[in-house]
């Protein structure tokens, strides 16, 4: 039995960069939440409000194979970039909300990024992984985003309860970089006598 504390899944933050929403949509929007009497201010806040998870990639890494004496094979490392060691597909799941306003929100804002001509790339991502005291211990930066799905939603007329519905937003990245923060330790209090 391990002696140490379980992993907790909401130890982390992430969210859209405050250049994400590009001005015109920024300005579009924010007078639908402002008819939605929104507490938000403007539309990424909004956004990230309604962030449920993210999906963080993992390690694969390829092997080279050769065949030895007898038929025998034998692996070896492959000559892979680091990068390249990552399965480079995340998956935000954010919940719907407002009658699907952020869903087709995002549909709006993801088709301004795909159309925009003068940026290859969306500007990057962080993830900041936190410990037992919300301390961040690492930092992950998404470099050279491209977006790759909007996962589909359904109408219906026969569903007429509400439930916590949520859709997914996919995108690949070429490169991942971290940094490691050590927690910062507390100063000693000074003690005085009394």
């Amino acid at each position: 039995m391990a002696t140490s504390l379980n992993s907790q899944n909401n130890q982390f933050v992430f969210s859209f960069p405050t250049d994400f929403v590009p001005k015109e949509l920024q300005i579009k929007y924010k007078e639908r939440l402002e008819r939605m009497h929104s507490v938000f201010d403007d539309v990424i806040d909004y956004l990230n409000n309604s962030i449920l998870s993210v999906t963080f990639p993992g390690l694969n890494f390829k092997t080279s194979e050769q065949i030895k004496r007898y038929g025998k094979t034998i692996n070896y490392r492959s000559a892979q970039a680091p990068y390249d060691t990552y399965t480079n597909d995340v998956v935000i799941k954010l919940e719907s909300v407002n009658n699907n306003a952020n869903y087709f929100m995002l549909h709006d804002i993801l088709m301004w990024h795909y159309v925009n001509t003068q940026n290859m790339f969306v500007n990057p991502f962080l993830i900041q992984i936190l410990d037992q005291n919300r301390v961040i211990n690492w930092q992950y930066e998404f470099r050279e985003i491209i977006f790759t799905k909007i996962s589909p939603i359904t109408f219906s007329y026969a569903e007429t309860d509400v439930k916590v519905n949520s859709f997914d937003l996919s995108f690949k990245f070429n490169y991942l970089d971290f940094i490691y923060i050590p927690e910062i330790k507390m100063p000693n209090l000074i003690k005085t006598k009394l």
